[in-house]
């Protein structure tokens, strides 16, 4: 479905993780229904809602663990499995990417698909068997979902001493800026469910914040966007919001950029924006064509500025690109990368060569990301990375 707020004159990059479309799922409740649960392809048993399993109030009255050792490990580390939520009525535009996406990377990790209902999942099964996937490695689960971009709804995973465990934000369907009557509360109560099929314990964050507008180098830094921040949190301020991410992730150093461009529902998703490629090295776009989009041009600039502001230490890195394509919002995996491609056969082949550069180990794939972009958002925003 196409959003309202992309420009119908050409497909304009809205640095976003998300573009929501309803999938008619039910909003009455959390249950799969009868016979769902069960797993499809390789992976065993798959998970049906409800689980509750947690502790809440990060930020605030936590009762978490102050000297406990809290880590987020980078996209770039070794990964257990890739999740993602597949589209539904309104999102079937996005299939034929995701069936390459899924292809990719099958054949590198395990691959958790989440379908709404069992028709989805057996509409999806078929498309997949009609490419020619093998369902070797794939793991299907029932869970009402609303929307496809499980990058922003779904898990975010801490280190917290020897023990992985989910972290179940708030999650209001992007602040409302798509529309009131956009549905978000199937895509609310993943996380749990989720945790509750891998054994995992739940730690739930008195916060609304989407896991799109969160970008970590493993270490000890988060960059987030504040714009992003305070549109879901009016009443929140820089400081609290700095107390509960340092809480919940144990960093020492949140890096707030700022700015989005007009046209960018998500309020400007920071994987849009500015990816770390190493502890202490972040890329950051560049328009190379100013004059086609002077506001996007100045939002990358402004963005650089911000990063060199508040962490001279780094080392920032462009990828320049032209203002009808966003090459930032590319995915890593165990041994590759899907960058979304847009068409451009020299704008495409620059950003694969870049991307081998900087992942010099791993393979490059460039998928063709206009169905997603043509809603806001890309090969990141549609995917959830397990960390090992």
């Amino acid at each position: 479905m196409k959003q309202p707020w992309i420009s119908s004159a050409l497909l304009l990059p809205v640095l976003a993780c998300a573009a929501p479309a309803s999938t008619g799922s039910s909003l009455d409740g959390a249950t799969a229904a009868p016979g769902e649960g069960s797993g499809e392809g390789s992976g065993g048993e798959g998970s049906s809602a409800g689980a509750d399993d947690s502790t809440s109030g990060v930020g605030g009255d936590s009762g978490l663990d102050p000297t406990a050792t809290r880590r987020v490990p980078a996209e770039w580390e070794p990964q257990a499995a890739l999740w993602m939520q597949w589209p539904g009525e309104w999102e079937r535009h996005f299939e034929e990417t995701f069936v390459e996406v899924i292809a990719i990377a099958r054949q590198h990790q395990p691959v958790h698909l989440v379908a709404a209902n069992g028709s989805m999942r057996d509409r999806a099964t078929n498309m997949l068997a009609d490419a020619g996937v093998s369902s070797d490695g794939i793991t299907w689960h029932i869970i009402p979902t609303d929307n496809a971009w499980m990058r922003d709804n779904g898990p975010r995973y801490v280190m917290v001493d020897d023990q992985m465990v989910v972290q179940d934000w708030g999650f209001d369907g992007w602040g409302g800026n798509f529309g009131a009557d956009i549905p978000y509360e199937d895509d609310n109560r993943v996380p749990p469910v989720i945790a509750d099929y891998l054994g995992l314990p739940v730690e739930t964050v008195d916060m609304v914040h989407e896991r799109g507008d969160l970008e970590f180098n493993g270490l000890d830094t988060v960059m987030v966007n504040w714009s992003v921040v305070t549109d879901r949190n009016p009443d929140l301020s820089e400081a609290q919001a700095t107390a509960i991410f340092e809480s919940a992730f144990g960093v020492s150093s949140v890096i707030y950029l700022e700015g989005f461009h007009p046209e960018d529902g998500t309020t400007g998703h920071v994987d849009g924006l500015a990816r770390f490629i190493s502890e202490d090295e972040v890329v950051v776009g560049q328009i190379s064509n100013p004059d086609f989009d002077p506001v996007f041009a100045d939002l990358f600039e402004n963005v650089a500025g911000q990063i060199a502001a508040q962490r001279p230490d780094l080392t920032i890195i462009r990828m320049p690109f032209p203002a009808d394509t966003d090459y930032m919002n590319w995915l890593v995996g165990n041994g590759y990368v899907i960058s979304g491609a847009f068409g451009n056969a020299q704008a495409d082949a620059a950003a694969q060569a870049q991307l081998q550069q900087w992942f010099p180990e791993r393979t490059i794939y460039m998928v063709d990301v206009r169905d997603l972009w043509v809603d806001g958002g890309g090969i990141h925003c549609v995917t959830n990375d397990q960390p090992l």
